[in-house]
């Protein structure tokens, strides 16, 4: 996968779930509608000409294509209608690459956190917990580790 900036996976994100959440092959949301969300979903703020600069570096790299579509009014004048944003099979490889980091990257965090968990557990049970205390405290942490490894 070639570099992307955070920008520019965040748009391919953002359009990745508008198509499936419309369960089609495409979506059409208005640039500042991809900005909106943008904004909301990964706190970024950015212009629209930052917005097109990034949709046509996707797109020449072969992460979404464009359709845009351009039709003729009642009264004969060229109309355009929302463009149609398609999301290739290199632009859904990428987002299953991306999801598949962040997977394995919680799951590390979630591992550490346990570890932390566990070792202040063990140094309070030492230290705070009586002796008459201490089994039913260590059988409890085994539980808990136990408890996560299952799921």
């Amino acid at each position: 996968m070639e570099q992307l900036n955070f920008f520019q996976l965040s748009i391919l994100l953002t359009l990745a779930n508008l198509v499936k959440t419309n369960r089609t092959t495409y979506c059409t949301p208005s640039q500042q509608a991809i900005l909106q969300l943008i904004s909301r979903i990964h706190g970024l703020e950015r212009k629209r000409r930052a917005l097109n600069y990034a949709l046509r570096q996707l797109e020449q790299r072969g992460y979404i294509q464009r359709i845009r579509r351009i039709s003729r009014g009642k009264d004969g004048r060229l109309k355009t209608k929302p463009t149609l944003y398609i999301v290739t099979r290199k632009g859904w490889k990428a987002v299953r690459k991306l999801i598949r980091i962040s997977i394995a990257t919680a799951k590390r965090i979630g591992g550490f956190i346990k570890k932390l968990q566990t070792t202040e557990a063990i140094q309070y049970i030492k230290q705070k917990l009586n002796p008459e205390e201490r089994p039913k405290a260590y059988f409890r942490l085994v539980e808990f580790i136990l408890s996560d490894k299952k799921t």
